[in-house]
């Protein structure tokens, strides 16, 4: 970008160091007050921010009222982040991406935590992200999928909420990153269900502990199975196993539903149950990926908590 009427010496002109002029470098965060002079931006504060977000509203309504989400961990709202990540992974630049909307070095932070989870260097597509989604540009997907089922939208907001109650407090927050962190190890791009081996049968009771604080827990589902052909066991020691197996999960989660459906996997398989308009679950209801959108953004805003200020 030229700066037209300017000289190199009026660089430095009210921002010491800004040009370096042997090496023919300009540092930007020192030249920022300028440029945004000359592009006539909007100053960054507090009420600026406030009026940004009402300017734009959550196009998300239910039972016909508009729902606005609650920022979470950091002074940005959710829909913020994610236009700034969908900027991104059109191809634009941060600058033009942050616009006026988010403090540079803010910028930087946030798409640095959601780049960092795009383990697969150079791919569109990774651990997090479905391969159902289009990329627009060479840029890696970065930001969360969006949520379409109204049902699902409305029952965020109480994870959310949820969630950012568990921050608040040590334990819980020591919890949710435990969370989090097995949700990452476990997950998968293409499956909105998380699956557990028999051995780690105290790793899902813990799991299930701690995510049933977030999403309630009436809306989870566990398939117990176990094959015979994979662990070499008869009929009858299938029957007794998938038995107390089955008695443990009910016990301790009375009011989730335990099912033993054959499948290809011999373990665990955690899912949540799409919820209704009424609010009412169906066991016969496909899954719904709340569970990978509320995984995918808690690991981006917590690891933005201490990196950008209320």
């Amino acid at each position: 970008m030229k700066l037209t009427g300017l000289r190199r010496e009026n660089l430095n002109r009210g921002s010491p160091n800004a040009a370096n002029f042997k090496d023919n470098t300009v540092n930007l965060r020192r030249l920022r007050r300028k440029l945004s002079n000359k592009l006539n931006a909007i100053p960054i504060t507090k009420k600026t921010h406030r009026q940004k977000q009402d300017d734009n509203p959550v196009p998300n309504t239910i039972d016909g009222q508009l729902v606005k989400n609650k920022g979470l961990f950091t002074k940005y709202s959710r829909e913020a982040i994610y236009d700034l990540l969908a900027q991104l992974e059109e191809g634009k630049s941060l600058v033009e991406s942050c616009g006026s909307s988010f403090d540079y070095d803010d910028a930087c932070a946030i798409y640095t935590s959601a780049l960092t989870l795009a383990i697969d260097e150079g791919k569109p597509h990774h651990k997090l992200i479905g391969k159902d989604r289009i990329s627009k540009s060479d840029h890696p997907l970065i930001a969360p999928a969006p949520l379409h089922f109204q049902s699902d939208i409305a029952l965020s907001h109480l994870c959310f909420e949820n969630m950012d109650k568990l921050w608040q407090d040590k334990g819980g927050r020591k919890e949710l990153l435990w969370f989090l962190e097995t949700f990452y190890n476990k997950g998968s791009g293409s499956k909105s269900a998380i699956r557990f081996p028999f051995k780690d049968r105290k790793t899902v009771y813990r799991y299930l502990d701690i995510a049933q604080k977030i999403i309630p827990e009436k809306y989870w589902r566990i398939n117990i199975n176990l094959n015979s052909v994979a662990e070499g066991v008869n009929a009858k020691e299938i029957e007794q196993f998938i038995a107390k197996e089955t008695e443990g999960f009910r016990t301790r989660f009375p009011n989730t539903l335990v099912l033993n459906k054959h499948t290809d996997y011999s373990g665990y398989t955690l899912s949540i149950i799409r919820p209704t308009h009424k609010d009412k679950v169906n066991p016969q209801q496909k899954s719904s990926v709340l569970m990978k959108f509320l995984g995918h953004w808690g690991l981006i805003l917590t690891s933005l908590a201490d990196k950008i200020t209320q």
